[in-house]
C-alpha cells in the first residue's frame, strides 16, 4: 500500500533534455565519424573532416547554451569546475571544454594527436551524461547500473544518424566502415533500450511504468529507431551485391529516424524517472 505517492519533480524539464539531447549527439558524431575513420586507417593515418568538427562543436554549444539561459546567469556556469572530484555535471563541462579546444585545435593543425584528444573528451561527455542521471538521489528508476550504459549508446547511436545522414552517398558502399559500424550501434542501442524497459518493469510506482512503456511511444522507438535502420543497412548489403546502389536518401532518412529517436528515447527517461520516491507499507 502507497501511503505517500510518488510526486513528480520540475527539475529536469526541456532544456535538460535538449542538452543531454544535442550534447550527446555532437559528441556521439565525433566519437562515431573518429571509430569509423580509425577502422578504415589502421596505420593512425587518419583524418576528420573540418565539417564534422564544426558540425559536432555547434551542437554541443547548442546544447551547453539553451541549458544555461534557462537556468538565468550564463556566466555562473563557470563555477560548476570547483567541484570538479565529484560531481558529474563538473566532468560533462570539463569534458566538453577539452573536447571543444582539441576541434578547434584539430581543424587549425591537422595533427591526430588532437582528433585523438578530441575522441576522449567526447567519450568523457557521455560517460558523465549517463552519471548524472544516476547519481541523482531519490529517483530509482534513474539508480540504476544501465543508466551510464544507455547514456553512451545513446550517444554513438544518435551520431551515426547524424553521420548517416551527411554521408549518405558513402554509406551505399559496402567499402566504408561506417556501414557495418552503425549496425552494430543500432543493434546495441535496440539491446539497452530493452534494458532500460525491463528495469523500469522493477519499478514499483505504476506512473513511471505507463509513462515509459506506452505503447504508441515503443512503437516509434522500435519502428523507426531500430526495424527501418536495420531494414535499410540490410537491404544496402544486399543491393551492393549486385551492381545496383541502394538511394542515398534512404540513408539520410534512416540516420534522421535515429537521431530524433535518441532525443526521444532520452525525453522518455528523464519524463519517466520524474517521480521522486514514494512511502510504501
Amino acid at each position: 500500500m502507497q501511503i505517500v505517492k510518488a510526486v513528480r519533480q520540475n527539475h529536469w524539464r526541456r532544456p535538460a533534455v535538449i542538452n543531454l539531447w544535442l550534447g550527446g549527439a555532437g559528441t556521439g558524431y565525433y566519437l562515431f565519424s573518429f571509430m569509423s575513420s580509425l577502422l578504415d586507417n589502421a596505420t593512425f593515418d587518419f583524418w576528420i573532416s573540418a565539417a564534422t568538427g564544426v558540425l559536432s562543436v555547434m551542437l554541443v554549444g547548442l546544447g551547453f547554451l539553451i541549458l544555461s539561459i534557462e537556468l538565468g546567469r550564463p556566466l555562473r556556469s563557470v563555477f560548476l569546475l570547483r567541484n570538479i572530484y565529484k560531481a558529474s555535471m563538473a566532468h560533462e563541462a570539463l569534458g566538453a571544454i577539452v573536447f571543444l579546444c582539441a576541434v578547434i585545435m584539430g581543424i587549425l593543425t591537422g595533427r591526430p594527436v588532437f582528433q585523438i584528444a578530441a575522441a576522449l573528451g567526447a567519450l568523457t561527455v557521455l560517460v558523465s551524461q549517463g552519471f548524472i542521471v544516476y547519481r541523482e538521489r531519490g529517483i530509482p528508476f534513474w539508480n540504476t547500473p544501465e543508466m551510464p550504459l544507455f547514456f553512451v549508446v545513446s550517444g554513438l547511436f544518435s551520431g551515426y544518424g547524424i553521420y548517416s545522414m551527411a554521408n549518405g552517398q558513402h554509406l551505399a558502399s559496402l567499402t566504408d566502415p561506417a556501414f557495418f559500424l552503425g549496425g552494430i550501434c543500432v543493434v546495441i542501442n535496440m539491446i539497452a533500450w530493452l534494458m532500460v524497459l525491463r528495469r523500469a518493469r522493477y519499478v514499483e510506482d505504476g506512473a513511471v511504468r505507463q509513462c515509459i512503456g506506452h505503447s504508441l511511444m515503443q512503437g516509434l522507438v522500435f519502428g523507426m529507431g531500430h526495424i527501418f535502420p536495420l531494414l535499410v543497412i540490410v537491404a544496402g548489403w544486399l543491393v551492393n551485391q549486385t551492381v545496383a546502389v541502394l538511394p542515398s536518401i534512404l540513408f539520410f532518412s534512416a540516420g534522421c529516424c535515429c537521431w530524433i529517436i535518441a532525443g526521444l528515447q532520452k525525453s522518455l527517461v528523464l519524463r519517466s524517472g520524474g517521480f521522486t520516491s514514494g512511502i510504501q507499507r
